[in-house]
C-alpha cells in the first residue's frame, strides 16, 4: 500500500466518524427529553394498578355496609364489582399510557343508570357507589404517592383524573337513567292505551263492545 493510498484510508474513516457523530447527535436531538411529571404519572399509575383488588374490595365493602336497600340478586353485586375494577382500569391507564378512554369504555361506566331506571339498584345507592369509588382510589393514590416519595403535579394530575373519571360518570348515569325513564314511560303509556282499547272493544272483531255503548249512552245522558 502506497502512502496515497494510506492518506486516502485516512481521509475515508474520518469522513466515517464524523457521519456516525452527525448521525448521534441528529438521532438525541429527535428523542424527546425526559420529563420527571411523565415520570412520576406512570409511577402513580403503575402504583394504582398494583392496588386495583385492595379498591374493589374497599369500594364493595363500604357500599354494602351504606346502601339503603337489600339487594338479593348477586348480580347487583357482579355489576358493583364490574364498575369498580373497570373505572380503576380506565385510570390507571389514563396515567400510564397518557391516552383517554375509549368511548365504548366510557359508555360502559354509565350503564348502571338503566339498572336505576328498571328499579334493580336505587338512584341514591347507585350514587353512594360512584362517590365511594372516588374516595377509595383517591386515598390509594394518596397513600402511595407518600409512599414513593411523589407529590405537586403527578399527583395533582392523578387526583384531576380521578375526580374527573367519577364526575362525568355520574353526568352519563344521569343521562342513562333518564333515557330509560323515558322509554319506560312510552312503553307505559303504549300499553295503558293498548289496554283502554280492550276494554272497550271486542277481541273477535274489533268492534265497540256493550262496556263502550254503555259509556257512551252515559256520557250523553250526562251531557
Amino acid at each position: 500500500m502506497t502512502a496515497a493510498d494510506g492518506a486516502h484510508g485516512g481521509d475515508e474513516r474520518a469522513r466515517l466518524a464524523s457521519a456516525n457523530g452527525q448521525a448521534d447527535i441528529a438521532q438525541k436531538k429527535a428523542e424527546p427529553e425526559a420529563n420527571p411529571e411523565d415520570d412520576g404519572r406512570i409511577q402513580l399509575g403503575h402504583a394504582l394498578e398494583a392496588r386495583a383488588s385492595d379498591i374493589a374490595q374497599m369500594v364493595l365493602e363500604t357500599w354494602e355496609a351504606g346502601k339503603s336497600e337489600s339487594y338479593a340478586d348477586d348480580r347487583v353485586r357482579q355489576d358493583v364489582l364490574r364498575f369498580v375494577v373497570s373505572g380503576t382500569q380506565q385510570v390507571t391507564h389514563y396515567l400510564i399510557t397518557g391516552t383517554r378512554p375509549t368511548p365504548e369504555q366510557v359508555r360502559s361506566q354509565s350503564t348502571p343508570g338503566r339498572a336505576a331506571a328498571n328499579e334493580s339498584v336505587s338512584l341514591g345507592d347507585l350514587t353512594k357507589l360512584y362517590l365511594y369509588w372516588r374516595d377509595a382510589n383517591l386515598g390509594i393514590v394518596r397513600e402511595e404517592a407518600q409512599r414513593i416519595g411523589l407529590g405537586g403535579p403527578a399527583l395533582a394530575l392523578a387526583e384531576a383524573t380521578v375526580r374527573a373519571g367519577s364526575d362525568s360518570a355520574l353526568v352519563r348515569v344521569a343521562k342513562q337513567f333518564d333515557s330509560r325513564r323515558k322509554e319506560l314511560q312510552a312503553q307505559l303509556a303504549e300499553e295503558q292505551a293498548r289496554l283502554a282499547h280492550q276494554a272497550l272493544h271486542d277481541p273477535l272483531t274489533g268492534l265497540p263492545n256493550r262496556v263502550f255503548f254503555l259509556e257512551r249512552l252515559s256520557q250523553a245522558v250526562d251531557a
